[in-house]
């Protein structure tokens, strides 16, 4: 679980694979918050779903791929 900011309804996430990244979309599922330790926002929250992948034109490239021990390419 995550928070993002209202009017939020499409988020990014770094893919597996180079050059692109995963597109999650705002649906119009709404589950009960029973996991959140935040006790001032208790209740319904939204929940994304993936809608697939698009390049990554535009996203900072240490932002596209999964966090290792060489995390952005020519990093030493």
């Amino acid at each position: 679980m995550t928070t993002v900011t209202e009017g939020v309804t499409r988020l990014y996430a770094m893919s597996e694979a180079p050059g692109l990244v995963d597109v999650y979309e705002l649906t119009d599922e709404v589950v009960e918050d029973t996991a959140s330790s935040d006790t001032d926002s208790p209740g319904p929250v939204g929940v994304f779903a993936f809608v697939g992948q698009q390049t990554s034109e535009g996203i900072a490239p240490e932002l596209q791929h999964m966090q290792g021990a060489n995390p952005v390419p020519g990093d030493n």
